[in-house]
């Protein structure tokens, strides 16, 4: 698969980069170009927020808009950043799926082999989605308040997974037609978790999907594409059939997942 980081000019500048632009075929948004996630590309915008002296990181994911924070990292290289957001990835990944009943503890260890030998080929530009930026500004914003809540310069790394998790439960609101200002709203971490166990829990399904193999999870990505053009359909804008697909959430029911505990995070995976 596919990962691509798309890097503001912070970000660049704390890990001393100088990346490419995204192409532009027309020559508009250079530099702002749309990113998006897919059956094969899972895109991230990352920013840097330097305070204190301190770094602390939000990746925003770019069809969840689920974030990451990373907290009082050091300077690193590419590499080593890619190998802290897969580890980040991966343990938020396996609680969500555990916490929302759509994999056993005994499944555990299968599901973290698929994401471990899963090839991920990362491509990094210099690039900021406007529309994935604000969902990255405000978890500046968040990660102010949190620090000023905790009465503290910058968060540790348990303080940044609970503000991260609080943020991810929020419904969050995407422009689907600038023409009739429409949006299209989710809950990130029901869609971040789809995304994951399509990818990396074949075989792990008590459950059978349509048009799925038994055992595994459906893509999401059909049913997020088919649910806009049902809005805008019914708003006049396109006239699109819509389809019989089944998104797992609404199968399961796993956008009502509630996480109690505290992550507790190995030092690698």
């Amino acid at each position: 698969m596919k990962v691509l980081i798309s890097a503001s000019n912070d970000f660049m500048k704390w890990l001393g980069l100088d990346l490419p632009r995204i192409p532009s075929i027309d020559g508009k948004r250079v530099g702002t170009q749309k990113i998006f996630s897919d059956e094969s590309t899972l895109s991230w915008q990352c920013q840097a927020l330097i305070e204190h002296s301190r770094s602390q990181v939000a990746t925003v994911e770019a069809s969840s808009r689920y974030c990451i924070i990373f907290s009082n990292l050091m300077k690193m290289t590419m590499a080593e950043f890619e190998q802290e957001l897969k580890r980040r990835w991966l343990k938020e990944a396996l609680i969500m799926a555990v916490e929302s009943g759509a994999i056993n503890n005994v499944d555990v260890n299968a599901m973290e082999k698929q994401f471990i030998y899963t090839t991920m080929k990362f491509s990094w530009f210099k690039n900021t989605d406007l529309s994935v930026n604000g969902h990255v500004a405000d978890t500046e914003q968040w990660i102010r308040s949190g620090s000023v809540l905790h009465r503290i310069n910058y968060l540790g790394e348990i303080e940044a997974f609970e503000l991260a998790f609080h943020i991810n439960k929020m419904r969050k609101k995407v422009k689907i037609s600038t023409k009739k200002r429409l949006h299209q709203s989710f809950i990130p971490v029901a869609r971040l978790l789809d995304d994951a166990l399509f990818r990396f829990a074949q075989g792990l399904s008590a459950d059978k999907y349509p048009n799925t193999d038994t055992g595994d999870f459906p893509s999401p990505y059909a049913h997020y594409q088919q649910k806009k053009q049902d809005k805008l359909v019914a708003h006049g804008v396109n006239e699109e059939k819509t389809s019989n697909v089944i998104y797992l959430e609404q199968y399961k029911g796993v956008k009502k997942l509630v996480i109690n505990h505290p992550m507790k995070l190995p030092t690698k995976y």
